[in-house]
């Protein structure tokens, strides 16, 4: 079973410790690296799997 949608409070990621947060985006940044370099990708996918590395960089230099 999976859910449809997801939906992030950013009041509790801003409450969450620095090393949750900092592990929550290496899993995010790890899958989307991972499904760039499958072997069943496409376009559409690709282009997701850049858009994330890049807001994953963007929100790392935050923390």
């Amino acid at each position: 079973m999976q859910p449809n949608e997801a939906y992030l409070a950013s009041e509790l990621v801003i409450s969450a410790p620095r090393n949750s947060t900092a592990d929550t985006g290496m899993d995010v940044l790890t899958r989307a690296l991972e499904a760039y370099v499958s072997t069943k990708t496409n376009v559409f996918s690709d282009t997701l799997c850049e858009r994330v590395v890049v807001l994953v960089w963007q929100a790392w230099l935050l923390i």
